[in-house]
């Protein structure tokens, strides 16, 4: 007998076929066999029966009570089914991530806990209820997991410093079918025992287990579509079938001194009084209902809601402060809150301390499955490069970084860029959204605007562009290969196709009629049936080898082809690699001189200026760099890439004076101050090497002296000879002083 623990998933439903495939698929995907998937039908009229029925999969099973239900009643129905193992509820518009079983399984033995709780992904539908939420998605990255106390956790969800879901909710969590057997044992057979069964599941667990392990490393989404039960509830019209049905079905009421509304701290609080009620761990916790107060009216400027759903809240909490005696907190609470400009809006976009924030259509998502699946990817990726994503969360657009890196894998980072309905396989497909498109349908897998990209450099292997670079004007396309050859690794490839201007012009030349000629100009101008759709660079063999070559690429390859249509059109490829790792400054004198050459005459300096502005703007500077002596204008030869600076042909002296004048200011003052130091220099040795002479002979002369007169005066004091002569006379017979103080003399006759 296998002592394997089973794990099983149940899913609740009540016509929703169209988001249940997703969530049914996203169960289906966890690679484990003792996994039991239970699919429990609230009678619905709908597809719901024939898309389970299309699953070919033994380990699902689908149940139906005999009459439509409450949801409690039909969550307890559904929970009969379970046999043993752990166990959690899944929405029928939410997801499991990939490996979701497995990770669960290995942290259960690992801690041996008994329950275990993680924090879920949150995931709006594109047909959520309020437009502002549509396709947002928020990814928690943290990887944390700790041992949390229940009696600890409930004191801080009551204080409403911590979501209800932090304690072990049967939605967000995967509890061992024993501890809630004890529970149902105490309570009359009763696990669901609320009007919320989701929220009572939280208290009821942690009144049953002393400690549960809580993971913020995530397993699940939370997906909210238009019929997602608690975002009708809290958010949208009383008048909405949803919300009449689940009411008319439900047997549970609210506590006598909780009041029944939209408010969520209401629901948490029912919830744990009709727990307390049978519970000797909570029978002394108590409950602070001012706190409640000032969470709930929080709660109700803290989303983005309707003035009518918000009036309701209010309303609502009015009744609550009024039972509980806190007129006078609701209304100092209220007049603190009440400025609707402080109501905080959707999370934007964006990276923060700890959470990815998405507009899921960037990802290529249409519902929970695409969700889980590039979630996973992400959450993946960070957790095996977690150098080089964080070097991708400091880039300009970090989510379309993380995005692509995390789509790319394992695998090579191959991207192609401006697939529109071209889909490649083992690349990253990149293109705008559908909604930018009025003819083609794309489905990229990331979707944003090409020129927004920022990598890191040196991290891609391979670019790719099928007939997207003709919609660049010249800064952009000369900027664009800049930065594609520092993302892309050495020996990186760059395989670029567009129309071929010159073989097009020729077919047009060669046209025998007005139809045909008109072929080769749409070939050219593009289709313009959308913004973006207009050819406004015209590339041909010569002008892309060129620009490969100046701007860092080795072995170029340059191909005419001619398409499959009949009479076929005219197509350039141009491929080159990555030959070596250059400044951005380099780079960008080497676009400056590819600009020049677009220039008709001299006389359009003043534009050439301008396009350089344009091409310091694609590629982040605030203004064009000023060119030095060590950087000058001149980029790499345009025939070879290391063969020196390039040559101005076609330019006289003086424009090419004008254009360099700063340099040839600078070199100027150099060969100056070269001439200075070569005149002056031999001069400087000369008066050098003339005083160590005049040094060392005055050293020997007065030694010379000196030892003159000693011995004069010892041939005096011995032998009684004529006494010598002071010392300076016998300085004045040595030769050197005494030719010193002639020329010294004659100094001071001139003188006077």
């Amino acid at each position: 007998m296998s002592t394997t623990p089973m794990f099983t998933v149940v899913i609740p439903t009540l016509n929703r076929a169209q988001t249940l495939q997703s969530a049914i698929q996203t169960c289906t995907m966890q690679d484990d066999n003792h996994l039991s998937i239970i699919v429990s039908d609230n009678m619905s009229d709908d597809d719901t029966f024939e898309v389970v029925s299309k699953f070919n999969d033994p380990r699902i099973r689908y149940v139906k009570p005999d009459i439509r239900l409450g949801m409690s009643e039909h969550w307890e129905f559904a929970l009969s089914h379970v046999q043993d193992g752990f166990v959690t509820f899944l929405g029928d518009d939410d997801a499991l991530l990939p490996g979701a079983i497995a990770q669960a399984r290995q942290l259960l033995t690992k801690t041996n806990a008994k329950a275990l709780t993680w924090q879920k992904i949150e995931y709006c539908w594109p047909d959520h209820i309020i437009p502002e939420y549509r396709n947002w998605l928020y990814l928690p990255i943290a990887q944390n997991i700790q041992k949390l106390n229940s009696v600890k956790t409930v004191k801080q969800v009551l204080d409403f410093r911590a979501p209800y879901n932090r304690l072990p909710c049967i939605y967000n969590s995967f509890v061992h079918l024993n501890e809630i057997r004890s529970f149902q044992q105490r309570n009359n057979g009763i696990f669901f025992g609320a009007m919320s069964p989701d929220i009572y599941s939280a208290f009821a667990i942690a009144d049953t287990i002393e400690e549960f392990c809580y993971s913020d490393a995530p397993l699940s989404i939370n997906g909210a579509s238009s019929k997602s039960n608690g975002t009708l509830h809290t958010q949208g019209s009383k008048e909405s079938e949803v919300v009449k049905q689940f009411y008319s079905d439900t047997k549970f009421k609210y506590e006598s001194d909780v009041p029944m509304g939209r408010v969520i701290e209401f629901a948490v609080l029912d919830a744990f009084y009709k727990v307390q009620r049978n519970s000797s761990t909570f029978a002394r916790t108590w409950v602070d209902k001012t706190r409640v107060l000032e969470s709930a009216i929080s709660s109700a400027f803290a989303s983005v809601r309707s003035n009518e759903v918000r009036a309701d809240w209010l309303n609502t909490i009015r009744a609550f402060s009024d039972a509980a005696n806190l007129t006078n907190e609701y209304d100092t609470l209220l007049a603190q809150s009440n400025d609707l400009s402080h109501c905080r809006d959707v999370m934007s976009p964006g990276l923060y301390s700890s959470v990815l924030v998405f507009n899921a259509t960037t990802l290529g998502i249409r519902n929970v499955r695409d969700c889980a699946l590039r979630c996973a990817e992400i959450l993946d990726f960070k957790d095996h490069n977690p150098k080089l994503f964080d070097r991708l969360a400091s880039s300009k657009t970090p989510l379309i970084a993380i995005s692509l890196y995390a789509r790319a894998g394992k695998r090579p980072v191959r991207l192609h860029l401006g697939c529109g309905y071209a889909y490649f396989e083992d690349y990253v497909n990149v293109d705008y959204p559908q909604s930018e498109h009025s003819v083609m349908t794309v489905t990229p897998d990331v979707a944003c605007d090409i020129n927004e990209i920022d990598l890191p450099d040196s991290t891609v292997d391979e670019i790719r562009l099928q007939h997207v670079f003709e919609h660049f004007n010249r800064a952009v396309a000369i900027g664009s290969i800049v930065k594609w050859q520092r993302w892309l690794r050495p020996g990186g490839k760059l395989h670029i196709e567009t129309p071929d201007f010159e073989a097009s012009a020729q077919d047009f030349l060669e046209a025998d009629s007005l139809e045909q000629k008109m072929r080769a100009i749409r070939h050219l101008e593009g289709d313009q049936a959308d913004a973006w759709a207009y050819h406004v660079g015209q590339w041909f063999p010569s002008r892309f080898r060129k620009t490969f070559e100046i701007l860092g690429f080795k072995d170029v390859e340059i191909r005419q082809e001619a398409s499959g249509h009949k009479p076929p059109l005219f197509n350039v490829i141009a491929i080159g690699y990555k030959s070596d790792i250059r400044s951005l400054d380099q780079q960008f004198e080497a676009g400056s001189i590819l600009l020049r050459d677009l220039m008709v005459a001299e006389e359009e300096h003043a534009t050439w200026v301008v396009w350089r502005g344009q091409l310091a703007s694609v590629l982040g500077f605030e203004a064009p760099p000023q060119p030095s002596i060590g950087h000058p204008h001149a980029a790499p030869n345009r025939n070879t890439i290391d063969s020196g600076p390039i040559a101005e042909e076609g330019l006289s002296i003086r424009a090419i004076m004008r254009r360099h004048k700063a340099k040839v200011r600078k070199l100027l003052i150099l060969a100056s101050t070269i001439v200075v130091v070569a005149l002056t220099l031999p001069l400087l040795i000369f008066l050098a090497i003339g005083g160590f002479l005049l040094s060392i002979g005055f050293l020997f002369a007065t030694i010379w002296a000196i030892c003159e007169y000693l011995v004069r005066r010892m041939n005096y004091w011995r032998l009684g000879v004529q006494p010598p002569p002071p010392l300076r006379d016998i300085l004045k017979e040595v030769p050197f002083f005494s030719s010193v103080a002639r020329r010294l003399k004659d100094t001071s006759l001139l003188v006077s």
